[in-house]
């Protein structure tokens, strides 16, 4: 009996054993789980792809695709303009340089899968005669398949989505590619939008982006970059460089980012303002920025461009590349402008109208600058919109400068004396000008002047 009490006793003890030894294998199995999907739950948010916050990184791939698109440009040249037949041998050194440029810029993988050489690698991959506009840029750090989990990569990846537009034809295709740094080396490569197309490669925010297997990119004489500092005259150059760029090749996209309210008033239809760009388009390309101021507002920045002649190109931005302009301050109400012209004097407040005025004339706004004509004097002397244009074009063909001189008052009606300077430097002869004016209510106001 007590034989069998002691076996019944260890029989309890073993299963006690096995239960114990069984929960301990599950816990740690469970923990074992928990912590792989911890992994796999930070692999997904190291990789999940988002839009870049960051001027400077915008900056830093507009860099990079510049030098991808310069070289397109350069070996482009060559082949649209010699012959490869009856080049001398420095030129075809050259040539064959200018192909080792581009193909530097392509991992070997791409190379493999398209096939690309260096005698076809503009044919697969060049930019040809055309221009990009970038419309969003997404960033996703690059986990490399042989560090499954580390989060402290250095290789990121980059999806530039945007616009591809023939120079020529003005078409326009969606495009992306993506550029992949090494922010070790400052170094990069560009997968091109031909390859992420024949591997059916699908690019959204928000999804897991895994192309580049190396641990770094090495450099070579194509593919290094500097990192760029945001500075604001960096983002103002920048913001009115692609101005000026739209204005040649999609006027449209440049419509569509006028302020909504703006572009009705200033411009009225799409139609009108193609009008105002086709008409004045040289002297556009021609302007440079002179100066340029950045304010700060709860939501978004606003960076204030001004070129050589006094025109303003202001942009109110959110986030990189996302932003709207207007073209001046006088067209939608100013607060600041509304205040200081109730504050002040007639004399200043005619002072400060005739410089709007001038403002629109300068800025070739003279549907704008026409409505301010007194009734009367708009029909006995011009009549249209389009014989006042051709009258101050002739009298006035530049930009000038205004400076103030005899002022009279003959109660209700103001004489304001001008000169008006030449502001481009070819030395034209001074204009003289009395501005004959009547202030109404608000901030409105009936002019002539002596023709």
């Amino acid at each position: 009996m007590d034989k069998i009490k002691r076996g019944m006793i260890l029989l309890l003890l073993l299963i006690v054993i096995v239960i114990s030894i069984m929960f301990i294998i599950t816990g740690k199995k469970k923990e074992d789980n928990e912590s792989q999907a911890s992994l796999e739950q930070s692999f997904e948010e190291v990789n999940q792809l988002k839009k870049i916050e960051n001027e400077a990184e915008w900056l830093t791939i507009q860099t990079c695709l510049n030098t991808y698109q310069h070289y397109s440009k350069d070996l482009g040249s060559v082949k649209e303009n010699q012959d490869e037949e009856t080049m001398t041998l420095e030129e075809h050194e050259y040539y064959d340089q200018l192909k080792e440029r581009l193909l530097n810029l392509i991992p070997e993988f791409v190379k493999e899968e398209l096939a690309i050489t260096k005698e076809n690698v503009y044919e697969t991959v060049g930019i040809k005669n055309a221009v990009i506009r970038i419309s969003h840029i997404y960033e996703s750090t690059q986990t490399i398949n042989t560090i499954p989990y580390e989060e402290t990569t250095h290789i990121c990846a980059y999806v530039v989505e945007g616009v591809l537009i023939d120079k020529h034809k003005g078409d326009k295709t969606d495009f992306h590619l993506v550029i992949i740094m090494d922010k070790i080396n400052n170094t990069f490569a560009i997968i091109p939008d031909a390859y992420i197309q024949s591997k059916n490669i699908t690019l959204w925010e928000n999804s897991n982006l895994v192309l580049y297997e190396e641990e770094q990119i090495r450099r070579n004489d194509s593919n290094q970059y500097i990192d760029r500092k945001a500075s604001p005259e960096e983002i103002c150059k920048r913001y009115f460089a692609d101005y000026q760029t739209n204005l040649m090749y999609d006027t449209q996209y440049v419509y569509d980012s006028l302020e909504k309210e703006y572009r009705e008033k200033r411009f009225g239809s799409f139609d009108d303002f193609e009008k105002y760009v086709q008409r004045n388009l040289e002297e556009m390309k021609a302007c440079y920025l002179s100066k340029y101021l950045v304010n700060t507002y709860e939501g978004y920045t606003e960076y204030v461009c001004k070129d050589q002649y006094e025109n303003l190109y202001i942009f109110k931005a959110t986030k990189p590349l996302q932003f709207t302009m207007t073209l001046d301050t006088y067209t939608l109400p100013n607060e600041k402008f509304t205040n200081t012209y109730h504050d002040s004097e007639d004399q200043m407040k005619v002072m400060m109208n005739v410089d709007k005025w001038i403002q629109m004339i300068n800025n070739r706004d003279y549907r704008t600058a026409y409505q301010f004509l007194e009734e009367n004097f708009r029909k006995d002397r011009f009549g249209t919109v389009e014989k006042f244009e051709e009258y101050m074009r002739t009298y006035l063909p530049d930009h000038y400068r205004i400076d103030f001189g005899t002022f009279s008052d003959q109660g209700q009606i103001y004489i304001q004396d001008i000169s008006l300077s030449d502001m481009t430097g070819k030395d034209l002869e001074t204009k003289q000008k009395s501005i004959i004016m009547k202030l109404e209510e608000d901030t409105h106001f009936v002019m002539s002047f002596d023709v």
